[in-house]
């Protein structure tokens, strides 16, 4: 490449003469000179493009430089401009330093250089750090795990680290990896080289778990046992779930739309014995004892204790001696047709009586205290009717008299009412 015309340098003007005026026409020579000689550089280095843009004659243009060359370059092109600068006062004099300092570095740096003395540019190695370069810098595995602080862990085997729950070694130890997605299947299926025959003597899946892996879920069940080796589906619905999830009996009742006092009935000891009662037919419910309900029938044996009733209402029954009834109340009611026995001939005035009483046996059995007898007769032929000469707790007797003497019977109807406690 054809060189530059040299000219003569008017350089350090005020270090030699520094009382001497500036020369301005000299040095506005020198800078025409300098302007010469720097279109003729351009014009060289434009030589060394093609028409694409591409470098030619095996020379590097700026563009291709590492950052690192070309800020020092920009440096080198600040400072003479700043030298031109203040000699001249003239940007036109750093411009042209700049492109003069351009020149010279790039003019000294060939392509056959990239790769060997100068790093072609990557735009990817620029964001890598420090600590990155020292990584790839490491000569072995050894150099790197000391960059990366691995210390000798990454060395070590697997045994080093077994656990007692894995057993003497990890190596013998079911791995997770051997296990996969079924853990609970037969253990054999995943023995590995290195557990040889432990996964054989494994601990294999319970009858209970295999019961409910072959369940087939659905929407709304819940699996449960029918027996220890059996499983099944029940139905639990969204209303189910609704009433399990609530936090005590009070959230229950609300769920259940159910408020006591309302339309349910507060619990009561009284009303939980009756609940318990079975009643027949024709029955009824009393107290036995505080809170305490037993059934009973309307009609049957009466009792009592301390005068408080303890069986049934009505005791109805008949026997030889009559009718009876009584009730829970005490009253009892006897009640018997006698027909009378000899003659009724014994004048008493303008009437006839019996010589003898008749005695009649309460059939109700005995009263507490002796009754009220009453006493009537019947008879076509004539009047007639009874009385009674005795009374007790158990019987009564009676005599007929009529208005005629007569030795017929006469039947007397004879009731007795009182107590029977």
């Amino acid at each position: 490449m054809a060189q530059p015309k040299q000219y003569e340098r008017f350089a350090d003007f005020f270090g030699m003469v520094p009382t001497s005026a500036f020369p301005a026409a000299q040095v506005e020579t020198e800078f025409d000179r300098v302007k010469e000689s720097l279109d003729e550089t351009q014009a060289a280095l434009a030589d060394l493009r093609r028409d694409d843009g591409e470098l030619a004659n095996e020379t590097v243009g700026l563009d291709q430089l590492k950052p690192e060359v070309t800020s020092n370059v920009n440096a080198s092109v600040a400072a003479a401009a700043a030298s031109a600068s203040s000699a001249s006062g003239s940007a036109a004099a750093a411009d042209a330093s700049a492109v003069a300092a351009a020149a010279s570095v790039a003019s000294s740096v060939k392509q056959s250089d990239i790769g060997v003395t100068v790093q072609g540019y990557i735009a990817g190695l620029a964001s890598i750090t420090s600590y990155g370069f020292n990584l790839a810098d490491s000569v072995d595995a050894a150099a790197a795990r000391s960059v990366l602080e691995l210390g000798t862990a990454a060395t070590q085997a697997s045994s080093a680290f077994a656990t007692a729950a894995q057993g003497a070694t990890a190596d013998t130890a079911v791995q997770p990896g051997d296990l996969g997605t079924a853990a609970y299947e037969d253990t054999t299926a995943f023995a590995t080289a290195a557990q040889g025959a432990t996964a054989d003597t494994a601990v294999q899946p319970s009858a209970s778990l295999t019961a409910i892996r072959a369940l087939t879920p659905a929407a709304d069940r819940l699996p449960y046992f029918t027996n220890g080796t059996t499983a099944a589906l029940a139905t639990f619905t969204a209303a189910g779930r609704a009433l399990v999830d609530d936090a005590d009996a009070a959230a229950q009742r609300t769920t259940l739309g159910l408020t006591i006092g309302t339309n349910v009935q507060a619990y009561d000891a009284l009303l939980a014995s009756i609940a318990g009662l079975t009643v027949a037919a024709g029955g009824f419910i009393r107290t036995s004892a505080a809170d305490t309900a037993v059934a009973q029938a309307i009609v049957g044996t009466v009792s009592q204790s301390g005068g408080t009733p303890t069986g049934a209402i009505v005791e109805r029954g008949s026997n030889a001696n009559g009718d009876y009834v009584k009730y829970a109340d005490g009253t009892m009611i006897c009640w018997f047709t006698l027909a009378t026995t000899g003659n009724v001939d014994v004048a008493t005035g303008a009437l006839f009586w019996q010589s003898a009483g008749t005695t009649w046996t309460f059939p109700g059995g005995a009263f507490a205290a002796a009754p009220t007898v009453t006493i009537s007769g019947s008879r076509n032929d004539c009047a007639c009717g009874g009385s009674m000469t005795g009374v007790s707790t158990s019987a009564a007797t009676v005599r007929a008299w009529a208005s005629v003497s007569t030795a017929a019977a006469i039947a007397l109807r004879c009731v007795a009412a009182g107590r029977w406690f």
